[in-house]
This record gives C-alpha cells, sequence and structure tokens, in this order.
C-alpha cells in the first residue's frame, strides 16, 4: 500500500510468464480425453497467491471460460469434437485489476473413424 496523504493505492505485481502446459491427444470419436497437466509453472509477479482460470474453444469459435475450474491442472469431459484448452494466470488482488496471462494451447482432437471400402 502507498499513502499519498487521502488516497491509498494497491500495487499488483503481475505474473510475468504464464508457464506452459501439456496434453495433446487424437483419438477416434467421442472419448474422455487425459488430463491437462502443468508442464512449467507460471514465474514472476509480486507477492500474493495465483489465480487460475481455464477456457476452451471448439472449431473456430472463441475461448469461453470454464466455470469453477481453478487449478492449474484440469481434466476435460468427455468431448465429441476436437476442443482447444489453455490456463490463464494472475497474481491476485482486491480489485482484480491484474489482467490474465494465457498459456500454449493444448488439442484434444476427435477424428473420425473411416474405413476404405474400396481395398
Amino acid at each position: 500500500w502507498i499513502n499519498s496523504g487521502y488516497e491509498y493505492y494497491y500495487i499488483v505485481e503481475n505474473i510475468d510468464n504464464p508457464g506452459t502446459i501439456s496434453g495433446d491427444e487424437s483419438q477416434c470419436g467421442s472419448y474422455n480425453p487425459g488430463n491437462i497437466a502443468n508442464a512449467t509453472a507460471p514465474s514472476g509477479g509480486g507477492p500474493g497467491s495465483r489465480e487460475y482460470r481455464w477456457q476452451s474453444k471448439v472449431d473456430n469459435g472463441s475461448w469461453t471460460v470454464i466455470p469453477g475450474e481453478t487449478n492449474w491442472n484440469y481434466n476435460p469431459g468427455i468431448i465429441s469434437q476436437t476442443t482447444q484448452y489453455r490456463r490463464g494466470v494472475r497474481i491476485a488482488s482486491p480489485t482484480d485489476c491484474a489482467s490474465y496471462l494465457n498459456s500454449n494451447v493444448v488439442t484434444k482432437t476427435v477424428t473420425d473413424n473411416f474405413t476404405n471400402a474400396g481395398e
């Protein structure tokens, strides 16, 4: 905290590096994909706890926050279409002023099971 006489300011030194996640995989048809794991931990930033959020998107859609997922690893449920995931991290603050920095993207691919009847 800084006291400027009449106002107080809360200074947050956010994360410098969001770290990386791993878990790309591909299977035929709907399946229950494996966990998305922390590969390298987020680093940098000042004192304070880290807040995590997970986002997903399918096809060329927009990133959507996955409600209630706040751990640094994530266990996705059954998927029936290719889905991408990323983890956001920031330093917690009373005013939520720090922005989330996003990790690399992990892709869980769903392939169609085609057979070649001509062979």
